[in-house]
């Protein structure tokens, strides 16, 4: 009896019906949560990569300018969310300079490992050290899991509708079914749902409106995290500008210290580092086009007298009178650097060893004729000498020091060839 009631064509068609149904909804239901994962994946990826890279800027900049206290007070104030576990940030001998947890400074790197509760990001950070930092997945997790609870919920819910409407309805099933077979065909090729249209109070519009009431949810939640995206662009977009003006602000402090690196900081004039570079540029031009260039070095006579009798603050202010006088009287072709101490030189471009020479030899009358402060006139020793062929910088130095020291032995205020 039994046998035949389930061999009728009301309960095959109801048995159909229940199959098929079931196998559209675990296709919408599969569909929905790869959606709705990828997305949330993204977004969570997203949201990570650009804290990282904000923490990153920051560490970089911070280790730069050696402001640790702030760079501590920023850690622990953004690892306040719950998405992040641990934050430390490492200098170029793997020791934590700064983390989340302040007991943890001044240790040495801990290996850490991925689970699939928490991940970690680790780079480094140009050459001053590298940053870690530990992501927590249980909230996009716990998200997924009531999301997928919901789902599986509403398709447990939908099938016992079908089975009951299949039940009464069979004949009528396989026709009205063709609105649900077009909203899934809808979110495959959209990946959106659309609500059907109700008609009537039986089994089959409960059914309707149960899906409907899922795709509302479903669509709800889509919504939210589409929100949650645009928010989270907007938050992007901010770093980005924050980024953008940290960046401008450390263009503008590299170059001061460019400017800084190569220049003394009592005189302002050129440093040994930037001398040494231009007379390598000298060379180099000498060696391809044989244009000859030459060097004058100053020392000034009894500077030791002056810093014992009038104080170091006077020989500093003889130094930076010195400096402007000589600075103002070479050709803008020439640069002027501090040699060392009380010492100065000048690379002549373009110049050969007399006109050099004369060069020096009007230098020393105005610095003889200069009355300086407090310590009234002041004299300078020369030496100067022209590049030879098959010379290096080092023996064109040495030769101009050699007659340098040539002057100061002939009685000073002088000026040698060398």
């Amino acid at each position: 009896m039994l046998k035949t009631k389930l061999s009728s064509l009301k309960y095959r068609i109801a048995i159909t019906v229940f199959i098929l149904e079931g196998i559209m909804l675990s296709v919408v239901l599969w569909n929905t949560f790869n959606f709705v994962e990828v997305q949330a994946q993204e977004d969570l990826n997203k949201r990570h990569h650009v804290t990282f890279e904000l923490i990153k800027q920051i560490s970089s900049n911070s280790i730069f300018a050696e402001e640790y206290d702030d760079l501590q007070q920023y850690i622990e104030k953004i690892s306040e969310d719950p998405g992040i576990i641990n934050i430390a940030v490492l200098n170029n001998k793997s020791i934590i300079i700064a983390h989340n947890d302040f007991n943890k400074v001044g240790q040495k790197s801990e290996k850490f490992i991925s689970t699939p509760e928490h991940y970690w990001l680790n780079e480094n950070i140009d050459s001053l050290g590298s940053i870690q930092i530990e992501f927590s997945l249980a909230s996009i997790k716990s998200q997924l899991k009531k999301a997928k609870s919901m789902g599986v919920g509403l398709a447990i819910a939908g099938m016992l509708l079908i089975a009951v409407s299949g039940l009464t309805f069979g004949f009528i099933l396989t026709h009205r079914l063709t609105s649900l077979t077009e909203v899934i065909s809808n979110f495959k090729d959209s990946g959106e749902y659309i609500s059907i249209e109700s008609t009537g109070s039986d089994e089959i519009a409960v059914l309707t409106n149960a899906f409907n009431h899922m795709s509302n949810k479903i669509n709800n939640y889509i919504e939210k995290i589409e929100k949650d995206k645009g928010k989270l662009e907007r938050r992007v977009d901010e770093r980005t500008e924050e980024l953008r003006k940290a960046k401008n602000h450390l263009v503008n402090v590299n170059a001061k210290l460019n400017v800084i690196a190569v220049t003394d900081h009592l005189t302002q004039i050129s440093n040994r580092i930037r001398i040494e570079e231009q007379l390598k540029i000298e060379n180099d031009r000498f060696k391809r086009y044989t244009t000859k260039y030459s060097v004058i070095l100053l020392d000034i006579d009894n500077f030791k007298s002056v810093n014992d009798n009038y104080g170091h603050d006077i020989g500093d202010q003889v130094l930076i009178s010195i400096s402007n006088l000589l600075k103002r009287n070479i050709r803008s072709t020439d640069i002027i650097g501090r040699w060392g101490g009380e010492e100065f030189i000048i690379v002549c471009a373009e110049a050969d060893l007399d006109g050099a020479t004369q060069l020096a030899d009007n230098l020393r009358l105005l610095i003889e004729k200069s009355i300086f402060d407090s310590v009234g006139s002041v004299t300078c020793s020369f030496g100067t000498a022209e590049i030879q062929n098959n010379e290096t910088v080092k023996d064109l130095i040495k030769r101009s020091d050699k007659a340098l020291y040539a002057a100061k032995e002939q009685g000073r205020n002088r000026v040698v060839k060398g």
